[in-house]
């Protein structure tokens, strides 16, 4: 069974959200199809996210989620993922990006979950984030992380000592 991975970047400011979202999609080499839960204004974009649809869905005042396939997204020079779901989620006024992948890659995960934790640092840095971790699907759950914000999680130590 493949294993689900996820990375988060939490509380995002929305005055930043939709640089980040295309800092994000400039890192695949194509953006698939965007999908938005609510009906909202703006809510047709060609090419990935356009700003009127960040605008709409951060004024939103209920839950809403927009997301979108990102494919070939690249890890590092020469490393890419086939895709990443990214998912952008509101709730109680708090915006989140997600980010998430199967294992059935033929990257090494450590290695995949380390450039993960140096993009997402660089992108909280950048656009004031309040958190960022990755790990297995909920990378809510703190013992089965890789990463969070700049320290290295449970899952990347056991992995580093079972690799002595």
């Amino acid at each position: 069974m493949a294993e689900s991975y996820e990375v988060v970047l939490q509380e995002v400011p929305v005055k930043g959200l939709f640089a980040l979202l295309k800092e994000l999609e400039g890192i695949s080499e194509r953006v698939g199809d965007l999908v938005v839960s609510e009906g909202l204004e703006g809510s047709r974009c060609e090419g990935g996210f356009c700003e009127n649809l960040v605008n709409a869905f951060s004024s939103y005042e209920g839950s809403v989620c927009m997301a979108e396939k990102l494919f070939r997204f690249r890890v590092s020079k020469d490393d890419f993922l086939s895709s990443v779901l990214l998912r952008v989620v509101k709730y109680e006024g708090r915006v989140d990006v997600e980010m998430s992948f199967d294992s059935f890659i033929d990257l090494d995960v450590g290695f995949v979950m380390l450039a993960f934790q140096e993009i997402s640092n660089a992108l909280s840095r950048r656009f004031h984030v309040k958190d960022c971790y990755g790990g297995l699907e909920p990378a809510v759950d703190v013992d089965t992380r890789y990463f969070t914000n700049g320290l290295l999680g449970p899952l990347s130590l056991r992995k580093n000592k079972l690799d002595s």
